[in-house]
């Protein structure tokens, strides 16, 4: 069975140290074997005090890098980028000292940033990430942490939308982190996306269509878990929902409602299903 994870954005954001000291023992009462830790800014929460807590509650944890406007690989000042490298390097470090052996997310662009890119400027753009990003994938892989860059929808990016384009996008050594929300939108198969990444798949996040529970909901789930145990993926199935109640992540998510009766519900009713798999 897959080990079940759940990212802290279902009930909070950003995520800070106090917060820590009472989601990762309710999230272990839940019954999850893994906690996401979403690294928004630096010192919003303190790695070493999280191990331990992590450490006196079972859980494991995965690290989730942010790109908010100003954190940009590409088409952007040299010092922009130098400045996203170093954020990258934190996100890695972090991970080392949680234990996590993968950071996720769209390691290219910060998020909400379109613009139109013609076949030979696409081509230029992704040389350039492949040579920003490949520094920091091989100061995370000296230090044994995969990076999982993650696609995401045609809202959120106009770069990397489609797991064909990250294959094509990425340097060699980075992983790729898929998410079952972007994936219902921009791929023709989920399942087949899945098996389009092989081994280059390090991380999966799974909500509903809707961005509620997984289970309750549209996708074919057990072609999704088909096509992982297929690619041999081994890590875990981490649900990311976002809760309405933080005005910041709900409009970056565009999160205008509740998606279940409470957070606690969502994240409970979104374990049941997956343990199922």
């Amino acid at each position: 069975m897959y080990a079940i994870g759940v990212n802290t954005w279902v009930w909070t954001s950003p995520l800070t140290t106090v917060d820590l000291e009472r989601l990762v023992p309710h999230v272990a009462t839940l019954g999850f074997d893994v906690i996401e830790l979403p690294v928004e800014q630096p010192g919003q929460w303190d790695p070493r005090y999280c191990a331990e807590l992590l450490d006196a509650h079972g859980l494991a944890a995965s690290v989730v890098l942010v790109m908010p406007p100003g954190r940009e690989l590409v088409a952007a000042p040299p010092g922009t980028v130098r400045d996203t490298q170093d954020y990258l390097r934190h996100c890695v470090d972090v991970a080392v000292v949680v234990g996590a052996p993968v950071i996720s997310g769209p390691a290219y662009a910060s998020v909400g940033r379109t613009w139109h890119l013609d076949t030979d400027e696409r081509r230029r753009v992704y040389a350039e990430l492949r040579e920003n990003l490949k520094p920091v994938v091989d100061y995370a892989a000296e230090r044994s942490v995969r990076i999982g860059v993650e696609p995401l929808n045609r809202y959120e990016t106009s770069l990397i939308n489609t797991v064909d384009q990250a294959l094509e996008a990425l340097p060699e050594g980075c992983g790729l982190a898929l998410d079952t929300y972007h994936l219902n939108i921009e791929e023709r198969s989920p399942a087949q996306a899945v098996r389009a990444a092989g081994d280059r798949l390090v991380h999966l996040q799974v909500c509903g269509t809707d961005r509620g529970a997984p289970g309750a909901d549209h996708l074919d789930w057990r072609a999704f878990a088909e096509a992982a145990e297929l690619v041999g993926y081994g890590g875990p199935l981490v649900i990311e929902s976002f809760t309405p109640d933080n005005t910041t992540i709900a409009t970056a998510a565009s999160i205008w409602r509740p998606l279940a009766d409470s957070p606690d519900a969502l994240a409970a009713d979104g374990l049941a299903f997956l343990r199922t798999l």
